[in-house]
């Protein structure tokens, strides 16, 4: 069963940090510093076949569709690095509309600096669970616990918080209106 596990040596997976938002840089960066930052952060996280994880052009885009506030004098702060951070990753799941509606609920509630810090340890949490074979994560219901079981299971998972979003979203955008 832990085959893949294996073959894969999550060990940095599960032991993977992303920088606090006391940890990022104290001083305003440019667009290229951005990109190479954040891409030193998330490295681990990226798909081998992705090529273009972060360009200035999306970053750009982000801006414009009012994901992320315009730089000052072409130089972004910490407060951009956390939420391009969260965008990058949470791109592979969710719509740039949902990750909006997602940041503005969470910072609605808290400040920017608690709200990022939370979602950099519930990532973190969450990777130890998928990555780690003995984790406890819920007992599998299969037959026979295999690498394919645990896969369906997991993107079950997967699923099923994702809908659990979808739902969260639309009770509060119906809040809201």
């Amino acid at each position: 069963m832990n085959d893949f596990i294996t073959a894969m040596q999550p060990q940095d997976i599960v032991r993977f940090t992303l920088p606090r938002y006391s940890e990022l840089p104290a001083m305003d960066l440019y667009m290229d510093q951005v990109i190479s930052s954040i891409e030193g952060y998330v490295s681990l996280l990226i798909p081998q076949n992705e090529k273009t994880f972060l360009t200035g052009t999306m970053i750009a885009n982000y801006v414009k569709q009012g994901i992320v506030t315009p730089p000052r004098k072409k130089k972004y702060n910490k407060n951009h690095l956390a939420y391009l951070i969260v965008v990058c990753l949470l791109k592979h799941v969710f719509s740039m509309s949902q990750i909006c509606d997602l940041i503005q609920a969470h910072i609605d509630r808290y400040p920017t600096d608690v709200a990022y810090d939370y979602f950099c340890t519930e990532l973190e949490k969450a990777l130890r669970e998928v990555f780690s074979p003995d984790s406890a994560h819920g007992e599998s219901l299969a037959m026979q616990v295999t690498e394919e079981s645990e896969m369906v299971r997991k993107a079950v998972l997967s699923y099923a918080n994702y809908v659990y979003i979808e739902q969260y979203l639309l009770f509060r955008n119906n809040l809201h209106k």
